[in-house]
C-alpha cells in the first residue's frame, strides 16, 4: 500500500466536524498507525505546509468520502436524466460517485494530489452542498496538519465509542515513540552481569572466572505492557577480568511488540579493595530481530564502593543510543545501595535515569537459596520512564 493510500485509509475517521462530531468508522487504530507511517504527508505536516497536507486529504476523502451518499428532498418535480422524479421524492445524492465521473475527473482512478477544490463533491455540490463543505475545509487540514508532523504519535487506547462509532474519547500521545522504552532497553543492555537479574544499575565485578550465569526475568508495567529477558553470560579462565554475554529480549506495548538480540561484555578494571573502589566497563547492543537494524547501543562505567562488611555502593555514568528516540544519544546514570540483611537475604535499592528521561527506582529483595541460584523480587517506580508501579520477578542461575 503506498504512503498516499495509507494516509487516505486513516482520513475517514476524522472527516465529520462539518456535522459537530469526530465520525470513526471501524479500524481507527489501522488508520492511525497508517497516518503515522505516510513518509509523504509527514515532511509536509512537519513543515507546516497545511495546503500540501490539505491536498493529500481531499483526494484521500475521495477515494473513502465520509457521505459516500446524501439524502435530498426534491422540493418539486423535476427530470434526472431519463427519471421523472416527484415533488417531495427521496433522491440519494450519489456524490462518491460524481467524484470519479471521467468526463469531469482527469485519471478517476489515480491518487493525484493537488486537484481542483471544484471537482471534490464530498459534501455534495448545488442545492445538495452540505454546509459542512466550507467548515471542513478550513477545518480539517488545521486540525491533521500539527499531528503527522508529531514525532512517535501513538493511539493510547482504542476510541470509546460506548457501543456507537462515534467516539466520546480517543486518547493520543507523542514524543519519543519509544521513550517508554528506553529504560526497558537498559534492563538488558548491560546484561546483568554480577549485579544481574532484575537490578537495572550494575556493579563492578564480573562472574567467577570458568563459570557461566544464565539470567531470566520478566517485569510487569500494567495493563497490556511487559518485558522479558533472557542473558546468557560467561567468564572465562583465560581472561578472569572479561565477562562476554549475549541476550534476547521481548517488550509488549499497547500498539505493539518488539524482540531484539545482542551481545555484550564486562571488563573489569579494578577490584574494591581498602580504600579504592572497584572499576568495570560495560557495553552491549541490540539488533531488532525483524529488520536487524541497531536499535540500541549502551557504554558506561560502573563503580563500585565496599562501604563496610555486607554494603556496597555502585554508581554508574554512560551513554546510551535509542535509534527512534527524539534525542537518539544521551547520558545515563544510576545509584544503588546493596546490603546484606542475611546470611542468604539481600536488600537492594536503586535510582536511575537518563537526560531525557523522568527519574526511576526500585527496591528489591535478593534471595540466594543456593550458591548457584539467585531468586529476585522488586518493586519499581517509573522504572520505564511512564509507570507508576512496576512487579519484577527473576532468576540467576550459575554453572
Amino acid at each position: 500500500m503506498s504512503g498516499f493510500s495509507r494516509f487516505r485509509a486513516a482520513l475517514d475517521g476524522v472527516s465529520g466536524l462539518g456535522r459537530g462530531f469526530l465520525a470513526a468508522k471501524g479500524g481507527l487504530k489501522a488508520r492511525l498507525q497508517a497516518v503515522l507511517g505516510s513518509a509523504t504527508v509527514r515532511p509536509l505536516a512537519q513543515a507546516g505546509n497545511k495546503a500540501g497536507v490539505a491536498d493529500h486529504l481531499w483526494e484521500a476523502l475521495r477515494f473513502n468520502p465520509v457521505n459516500p451518499i446524501l439524502y435530498r428532498r426534491a422540493a418539486t418535480a423535476t427530470r434526472i436524466g431519463d427519471t421523472e422524479v416527484a415533488a417531495n421524492s427521496m433522491v440519494l445524492a450519489a456524490n462518491s460517485s460524481a467524484v470519479f465521473d471521467e468526463e469531469t475527473v482527469e485519471q478517476p482512478t489515480r491518487f493525484i494530489a493537488g486537484r481542483p477544490w471544484s471537482i471534490y463533491a464530498l459534501w455534495g455540490g448545488g442545492l445538495p452542498l452540505c454546509w459542512g463543505d466550507r467548515i471542513n475545509k478550513a477545518v480539517l487540514p488545521a486540525m491533521l496538519t500539527p499531528l503527522p508532523a508529531k514525532r512517535g504519535l501513538r493511539q493510547l487506547a482504542a476510541p470509546d465509542g460506548r457501543g456507537t462509532p462515534f467516539p466520546c474519547h480517543h486518547r493520543l500521545a507523542w514524543g519519543r515513540r519509544l521513550q517508554p522504552l528506553r529504560l526497558l532497553l537498559l534492563l538488558w543492555a548491560g546484561p546483568a552481569l554480577a549485579a544481574g537479574g532484575t537490578h537495572i544499575v550494575d556493579d563492578s565485578a564480573v562472574e567467577t572466572p570458568g563459570l557461566c550465569n544464565t539470567e531470566l526475568f520478566g517485569k510487569y508495567f500494567g495493563p497490556g505492557r511487559w518485558s522479558g529477558t533472557a542473558n546468557l553470560n560467561c567468564t572465562f579462565k583465560t581472561a578472569p577480568r572479561l565477562e562476554l554475554g549475549v541476550g534476547l529480549a521481548r517488550t509488549q506495548e499497547r500498539d505493539g511488540q518488539e524482540t531484539a538480540i545482542g551481545p555484550a561484555f564486562k571488563w573489569n578494571l579494578a577490584e574494591p579493595t581498602g580504600g579504592s573502589p572497584g572499576l568495570a566497563l560495560v557495553g552491549a547492543m541490540k539488533l531488532a530481530t525483524e529488520t536487524g537494524r541497531i536499535e540500541s547501543a549502551t557504554l558506561f562505567v560502573p563503580v563500585t564502593f565496599a562501604v563496610s562488611d555486607g554494603l556496597a555502593l555502585s554508581l554508574n555514568l554512560g551513554w546510551q543510543h535509542v535509534r527512534l528516540a527524539d534525542t537518539p544519544n544521551t547520558a545515563t546514570f544510576g545509584a544503588q545501595l546493596d546490603a546484606a540483611v542475611a546470611e542468604r537475604l539481600g536488600l537492594m535499592i536503586e535510582a536511575f535515569a537518563t537526560l531525557e528521561d523522568q527519574p526511576g527506582a526500585q527496591a528489591g529483595l535478593r534471595w540466594t537459596p543456593v550458591d548457584a541460584l539467585d531468586l529476585d523480587l522488586t518493586l519499581g517506580h517509573k522504572v520505564d520512564g511512564v509507570s507508576d508501579l512496576s512487579l519484577a520477578i527473576g532468576a540467576v542461575l550459575r554453572f
